[in-house]
C-alpha cells in the first residue's frame, strides 16, 4: 500500500509541475500571445503569482491576504455548518413524515429549482454587505444538496429490513437511531464534498455584491482594476482551500462512517 501511495503522491506531484511549466512558459510565447488567451495580462505567470503570494503574507503587505482569506473561510464554514444541520434534519424529517413530505417537500422542489445567484440581491438586500449575507447565501445553497441526500438516505431503507427490526422489537426510537439515521447519514457525507465547494460559491458571489472583504472582493477589484495576478491569486486560494475542505470532510467521514465497509481499517 506505501509504495502505490507514493506512486500516486509522485504522479499529483508531476501533473502540478507540467501545469505549472506550461502555464509560466506558454504566455511567454509570441504568437500564442497573440492569437489565444494565452496572455500575462489574462492570466499572469505562476512567477508573478508567486511573488504577490509572498507580498501579501510575508513582504510588504503581510497579512492582506490572510484577512481575505480568512474571512471567506471563516463564512463558508460556518454557512456549510448551518446548511448541513438545516439539510439533514428536514431531510430526515421529511423522510419519517407522510404528512410533512406532502406538505413542504413541493415548496422546497421550487425553491431548489431558482438559481441562488438571483436571490443574492435580495439576501444582500436583507442582510447588508456584510458576513451575515455571505453566510445566509452559503446556508442556502447548501440546504438543497444536503436535503436531497439525506431524505433518499432516511427513505431507502428496504422494507425487509425495518420489517425485521420490529419483528425483533426494536422500537421506532431505535429503528430510527440504529437504522435510518446511519443511512441518512451515509448519504448526507456522500454530498459534503460537493456541498462545501458550494459553500465556497456562495460566499464568493455573496462577496461580489459589495462585500469589502474576501476573496470575492479580490476577484472584483482585480477585474475593476485589470489585475490579473490578484485574480489568479484568489483563485488559486480557493482552490487550494476547496481541495483541503474536501479532504478534511473526507477525513470526518472515515471516522463518523467506521461501520461502514470501505471504512474499515482506514484511519
Amino acid at each position: 500500500m506505501a509504495p502505490r501511495i507514493r506512486l500516486v503522491a509522485a504522479g499529483r506531484l508531476a501533473v502540478l509541475v507540467v501545469f505549472l511549466l506550461a502555464w509560466e512558459l506558454l504566455p511567454r510565447v509570441p504568437s500564442l500571445r497573440a492569437r489565444t488567451f494565452l496572455d500575462p495580462n489574462f492570466v499572469s505567470l505562476p512567477s508573478l503569482v508567486a511573488m504577490r503570494l509572498w507580498e501579501t503574507t510575508c513582504g510588504a503587505k503581510a497579512g492582506w491576504l490572510g484577512i481575505h482569506a480568512g474571512a471567506s473561510l471563516g463564512a463558508a464554514l460556518v454557512g456549510f455548518a448551518g446548511g448541513v444541520l438545516a439539510g439533514f434534519g428536514m431531510g430526515l424529517g421529511l423522510a419519517q413524515s407522510v404528512v410533512a413530505r406532502r406538505l413542504l417537500k413541493p415548496f422546497i422542489d421550487a425553491f431548489s429549482a431558482i438559481p441562488p445567484v438571483l436571490l443574492v440581491p435580495l439576501i444582500t438586500l436583507v442582510f447588508g454587505l456584510g458576513t451575515a449575507s455571505k453566510i445566509v447565501t452559503s446556508v442556502y445553497i447548501v440546504f438543497f444538496v444536503v436535503f436531497y441526500n439525506a431524505y433518499k438516505g432516511g427513505s431507502a431503507l428496504p422494507e425487509s429490513l425495518t420489517a425485521s427490526c420490529r419483528l425483533l422489537g426494536a422500537s421506532r426510537w431505535a429503528l430510527l437511531r440504529t437504522a435510518v439515521i446511519p443511512s441518512a447519514m451515509a448519504w448526507a457525507f456522500a454530498a459534503f464534498p460537493t456541498a462545501i465547494g458550494y459553500a465556497l460559491i456562495g460566499v464568493v458571489v455573496g462577496e461580489f455584491f459589495g462585500s469589502p472583504v474576501g476573496l470575492g472582493s479580490i476577484i472584483v477589484a482585480s477585474m475593476n482594476s485589470g489585475s490579473a495576478t490578484d485574480l489568479m491569486l484568489a483563485v488559486l486560494v480557493l482552490g487550494v482551500m476547496g481541495a483541503g475542505l474536501v479532504g478534511l470532510m473526507s477525513w470526518v467521514e472515515r471516522r463518523a462512517l467506521h461501520w461502514r465497509p470501505e471504512h474499515r481499517g482506514t484511519s
